[in-house]
C-alpha cells in the first residue's frame, strides 16, 4: 500500500487517456467488472455486457477503500444518481439485465456476442472520430453542465469534465487523485480526537450564546485548536468572536467555515424535546 498514490495516478491516466481518445469508446463487457475494472468500463462512452454471465460492482465500501475525486466525479457524471448512490454505498454486484436496467450498460446480449455487438456499434459511430469529437464534448459541457435527463442522468458529452475531475494536468503540484489518501488520514485524526470534540460541543450548546456575542464558545473553540497544535488568530476582520486556525503546509489547502452562534427563542440544551420560547435570548 505504500505505492497507492503511485498506483492511483496511474490508474487516473488510463481513464484520462479513454475519456480524451479522438472517437467513440465502446466497452465489451464479458465477464466481471470489479472496482477500478468497473470504473474503467465507464470511461467509455457506451458500455455492453454479457446477460448471462459477470458482474459490475463497486465494492471498495466493503474494503474501506475511498473514492478518489476523480472516480467519484465518474460515477457522477456516468450513472443516474440512485444508482451511483445505490453502487457506492452497498458493493452491490449488478449483472448484465439488471445493469442495462441501472443505467450502467447500454446493451446486453447473450453468450459470446458481446465483442461482436461492441464492434457493430463502433463501426456504425466511426464517422465521428477526430479531434472534432472531444471539442464538441467540450461545448456540450459548457451549454449543458449540470443538465439530466428524466432519470438524473448526465448526458454524454461530459466526458471531458469527467478527465478535468480525475487529473487537474500532467504537471499539477497537487493531484486530484491524492484527496482519498488525505480523506482517511483525516477520519483517523477526528476519530482520535472524538472525546474532545465531543465535550467541545456539548459545552457549547449548554451555554449558548447570540451572534457577536459568543465569547465563551469562541475561547473554549481555540483553546482546543491551540491545544492540537493549530496556530490561531483571533479578532479577525475586527470581530472579537472571529478567528482563524492553521495547520501544517503544502500545496493542497483544505478550509472549513464554522458558525457556533445560538439562534434567539430556539432551544439548544441536548436531551431536551421542548422548551417555552424566550424573545431575543438563546436556549
Amino acid at each position: 500500500m505504500a505505492d497507492l498514490p503511485g498506483y492511483l495516478d496511474s490508474v487516473h491516466e488510463l481513464f484520462v487517456r479513454i475519456l480524451t481518445f479522438q472517437m467513440p469508446t465502446i466497452a465489451a463487457v464479458q465477464g466481471h467488472a470489479f472496482g477500478a475494472g468497473a470504473m474503467l468500463a465507464l470511461t467509455h462512452d457506451f458500455r455492453v455486457m454479457r446477460a448471462d454471465r459477470g458482474f459490475w460492482c463497486l465494492p471498495e465500501v466493503n474494503l474501506n477503500m475511498p473514492f478518489t475525486v476523480g472516480m467519484s466525479t465518474l460515477m457522477r457524471e456516468r450513472l443516474p444518481i440512485r444508482t451511483a448512490v445505490e453502487a457506492m454505498t452497498t458493493g452491490r454486484r449488478f449483472g448484465g439485465v439488471d445493469a442495462v436496467a441501472a443505467g450502467i450498460a447500454e446493451q446486453h446480449v447473450d453468450g459470446d456476442r458481446v465483442l461482436a455487438a461492441a464492434v457493430e456499434k463502433a463501426a456504425a459511430l466511426t464517422s465521428t472520430r477526430g479531434k472534432n469529437l472531444a471539442e464538441s464534448s467540450a461545448a456540450a459541457c459548457a451549454a449543458d453542465r449540470g443538465a439530466a435527463d428524466e432519470d438524473g442522468r448526465v448526458q454524454l458529452p461530459a466526458r471531458l469534465i469527467i478527465a478535468r475531475g480525475c487529473v487537474a494536468s500532467s504537471d499539477a503540484p497537487v493531484r486530484h487523485d491524492r484527496l482519498g489518501i488525505v480523506t482517511t488520514e483525516s477520519d483517523s485524526a477526528i476519530e482520535a480526537a472524538s472525546d474532545t470534540l465531543i465535550a467541545l460541543s456539548h459545552s457549547i450548546h449548554a451555554e449558548p450564546e447570540l451572534a457577536f456575542d459568543e465569547h465563551r464558545s469562541a475561547a473554549k473553540i481555540v483553546e482546543v485548536l491551540r491545544d492540537a497544535g493549530f496556530e490561531v488568530r483571533t479578532g479577525v476582520a475586527d470581530l472579537p468572536t472571529a478567528f482563524d486556525a492553521r495547520y501544517g503546509s503544502g500545496e493542497l489547502v483544505l478550509a472549513f467555515c464554522a458558525e457556533y452562534d445560538a439562534l434567539p427563542g430556539i432551544g439548544t440544551h441536548a436531551g431536551t424535546t421542548s422548551s417555552p420560547p424566550r424573545p431575543s435570548v438563546p436556549g
